[in-house]
């Protein structure tokens, strides 16, 4: 029997893109761990699930590192992780348990989201100067969540000057994407770049794709760009592994 095994939990998605992203997340992360027993699971809309992995991985080894791939504390982080993680304890009591937490404010992270602000066409040929950013985050309804949200948009504000940086979010959270386009209608700044403050592309971004869509098509004056999701950046990589390598 092995000492320590690692479950590494992504969100799950119905688009399968998102998922995808999660387990080239999960070969990344492997490469490097110097671990033997990891293994994956999705909170939701996509198998395997929590319990029947971890409760596989308890059979090999003593100890057991429950890492969720989460941006911020909210419900997944408070609640749905750790009941399943409970349901897999009280089978199995004779094991030790330790839960990664959610990433939170973190500096590099502004860092990688400045990273993807500049890979955009629009702040390679435009002065950050005069372009607008408009950070998107998921939204919760745990307000913790979205005042660190609040605080890390404030974190990549100060990496470099812009026109304007706002935020908005998807959902469970005001204000809305709807309400910060109606504000972009009024602000008319001309270039705006979108950062998803999200892992991986999936329906959300779908459906946000749509209404940005029809909101460029009734105001053809604004050239707009959405950068690309956190991803499986090797700081996103580096950040996660230092957290699990806490608990080992």
């Amino acid at each position: 029997m092995d000492e320590v095994g690692i479950l590494l939990i992504g969100h799950g998605s119905r688009d399968g893109r998102s998922n995808e992203g999660f387990l080239e997340f999960v070969e990344k992360y492997k490469q490097g761990c110097g671990i033997t027993q990891v293994r994956y699971a999705f909170i939701e809309l996509e198998e395997p699930g929590i319990e029947a992995e971890l409760e596989i991985l308890v059979q090999s080894v003593q100890k057991v590192i429950i890492a969720p791939l989460l941006l911020f504390k909210a419900g997944h982080a408070n609640v749905d992780v750790p009941d399943a993680v409970n349901g897999v304890k009280a089978k199995f009591p004779n094991r030790e348990y330790l839960i990664v937490d959610a990433f939170g404010v973190q500096d590099r992270l502004a860092d990688l989201m400045t990273i993807r602000a500049n890979e955009t066409a629009i702040l390679q040929s435009n002065d950050s100067k005069e372009v607008t950013v408009l950070v998107l985050g998921r939204g919760a309804s745990d307000t913790s969540a979205t005042s660190d949200f609040s605080k890390q948009v404030r974190l990549f504000e100060e990496k470099q000057r812009y026109s304007w940086v706002l935020q908005c979010f998807a959902g469970r959270a005001s204000p809305s994407f709807p309400e910060a386009l109606a504000f972009i209608e009024k602000l008319k700044p001309g270039k705006l770049v979108i950062i998803p403050y999200l892992f991986f592309p999936g329906i959300l971004m779908q459906k946000l794709e749509a209404q940005l869509a029809k909101f460029c098509k009734e105001n053809t004056w604004l050239d707009v760009e959405i950068a690309e999701t956190l991803g499986s950046h090797d700081i996103v990589v580096e950040l996660f592994a230092k957290e699990i390598k806490k608990l080992l």
